[in-house]
């Protein structure tokens, strides 16, 4: 009996745990779009015409402001196997509550940027072209 007990509570605090989690990246993503200006999947061109998959998240303000500019080759997506992900949310809500704005860049050849992936490879100038 104790036994059937302890699976019920887990399972109830699982539950909960769950829910809460569910609950602050709606949340996150809310408190973002009430202070930020978001773009997303931005397709930034290169140099040689490939073109690279970028969110852009920027202060309500005409103002300009300094930039938190961040290139990865990993999924910053919302979405990526089957699961919400707020990561990049929560990054850019910090940066824009503090007057920066917040841009993430997929690497050449990375999820939905053009082109060919090679680690340490070619794109050396992505990042510069980018900027310009």
């Amino acid at each position: 009996m104790k036994f059937i007990l302890r699976i019920i509570v887990v399972f109830a605090v699982s539950v909960c745990w769950i829910s809460l989690a569910l609950a602050q990246s709606n949340n996150i993503k809310a408190q973002l779009e009430e202070i930020a200006i978001v773009d997303q999947k931005v397709m930034m061109p290169m140099r040689d015409g490939i073109r690279l998959c970028t969110d852009i998240y920027r202060p309500k303000t005409d103002q300009p402001v300094p930039i938190i500019f961040s290139r990865t080759p990993y999924n910053f997506n919302s979405w990526g196997n089957g699961e919400e992900r707020t990561r990049t949310a929560q990054r850019a809500y910090e940066a824009v509550k503090r007057g920066y704005a917040y841009v993430v860049q997929n690497e050449r050849g990375r999820y939905f940027s053009e082109g060919e992936w090679d680690i340490l490879g070619t794109p050396l100038t992505d990042g510069y072209d980018a900027f310009t």
